[in-house]
């Protein structure tokens, strides 16, 4: 049997595991719909962690998968549930900000100034930095 093979199979027996913990009655409070949403997620949780932890010691060249490798590769799968918004937030604030310095930079040049424009790229400029600043406070 190949090792590809062989982590597949013990892939496998893992999911057989939870699911049969999950199976039995006094497992935990949950109705039958729920109980199966949440095996379903336990396994494609599960599966996910054993494939970016086999990946991680693949990269490392190792033969085993260390704890490390399992804490970097659930490390990456909680930054990964955060969600779209919180991922473009820097994306979002730098375009802002770069919009209100452009604006202001044009302003300057040109030597014309409108209480609107200045208003608006200040507003712009005060939601980018915030923006930028709290992308950088996810990241530890």
């Amino acid at each position: 049997m190949d090792e590809k093979a062989s982590r597949k199979s013990v892939l496998k027996l893992i999911v057989r595991a939870v699911e049969h913990l999950l199976r039995s009655e006094n497992c935990c409070p949950f109705s039958k719909e729920a109980k199966s949403l949440l095996r379903k997620k336990i396994r494609q949780y599960i599966v996910k962690l054993i494939r970016i932890s086999v990946r991680l010691a693949e990269i490392d060249q190792v033969q085993g998968v260390s704890a490390i490798h399992v804490k970097t590769a659930e490390n990456y799968l909680m930054k990964i549930a955060k969600g779209r918004f919180l991922r473009h937030t820097g994306t979002i604030g730098g375009t802002f900000l770069g919009a209100s310095i452009s604006t202001f930079l044009t302003m300057i040049i040109q030597d014309t100034y409108s209480a609107l424009v200045v208003l608006v790229s200040a507003v712009l400029s005060i939601i980018g930095t915030f923006l930028i600043a709290f992308h950088r406070g996810l990241d530890p």
